[in-house]
């Protein structure tokens, strides 16, 4: 095997981190660590499936694709205000002997929404959907301001992808991102793009807006108010304009009084 048909420099073959990955007790490609119980490792093949070893610039491509999802996200943390948790990219390869990045993140104890809203006091929730709130808000312009600037955006996003917790040492719970997946697409302001546009992705924050209201009973009026002003911004188009005046219709209804429980 010549040097540039190898899956991964020799000085990174084996376990990068000296020890066995255990099992996380969540997804099959989550795992951790013993000698660091605060942390949670993330595995994600770089060879496609379909292949016996990874093309040099696919693995250059590869590599590439998760720095700028590391980058994008912390961007929601630095510039939107989001908590995500600390990451780390390694590479290396493991049990299956491929090539292999590893993303290594902060462990967030936490519950789910859809837990919570079930188990809070009337009174916790109500501190919740004023974090939810912020949330939201910090997202939508991001997604505004990927619509106006250009460049990458998040594409993963639902309810279901977010923990109400908090890093080791941390004093208070925090809405989480927890799925931090590279999964993103880029919105080039001039050009055609396929998949979710950043304007799409309106639709699905006021899904998750919504399903958050019926949950714990609460009008998230700044987050309501920065969508509508992005909305407000988007240029004419017809194949937007339905989901446009689909969300305004819906944003003149109150959620209900107390969780609902529909979801």
């Amino acid at each position: 095997m010549t040097e540039m048909s190898r899956p991964i420099p020799p000085e990174q073959e084996g376990s990068p981190f000296h020890e066995p990955l255990e099992e996380g007790g969540f997804s099959y490609k989550i795992k951790k660590l013993k000698s660091n119980p605060n942390k949670l490792v993330r595995e994600h093949q770089l060879k496609p499936i379909n292949v016996d070893v990874i093309d040099p610039e696919e693995f250059k491509n590869a590599l590439e694709h998760h720095r700028r999802g590391k980058r994008l996200f912390e961007t929601l943390r630095e510039r939107y205000g989001l908590h995500v948790p600390a990451m780390d990219l390694v590479v290396g390869s493991y049990e299956s002997r491929q090539p292999t990045m590893f993303t290594v993140v902060d462990r967030i104890e936490g519950r789910s929404l859809a837990k919570l809203s079930k188990e809070l006091s009337p009174g916790d929730k109500e501190d919740l959907g004023k974090k939810l709130d912020e949330f939201y808000t910090g997202l939508l312009l991001h997604y505004r301001d990927v619509c106006k600037e250009g460049g990458d955006y998040w594409t993963d996003f639902f309810n279901g992808q977010l923990v109400y917790g908090r890093r080791h040492g941390e004093d208070a719970d925090e809405v989480y991102i927890v799925d931090v997946d590279p999964h993103f697409n880029t919105h080039r302001k001039d050009s055609e793009e396929t998949g979710l546009k950043p304007f799409e992705m309106f639709s699905e924050c006021w899904g998750a807006i919504h399903q958050a209201e019926e949950y714990f009973g609460i009008r998230m009026e700044k987050a309501r108010h920065t969508l509508e002003s992005a909305l407000d911004e988007i240029p004419e188009n017809e194949q937007l304009d339905w989901i446009v005046s689909y969300i305004k219709s819906q944003l003149n209804f109150a959620p209900p009084d107390d969780s609902a429980g529909y979801y």
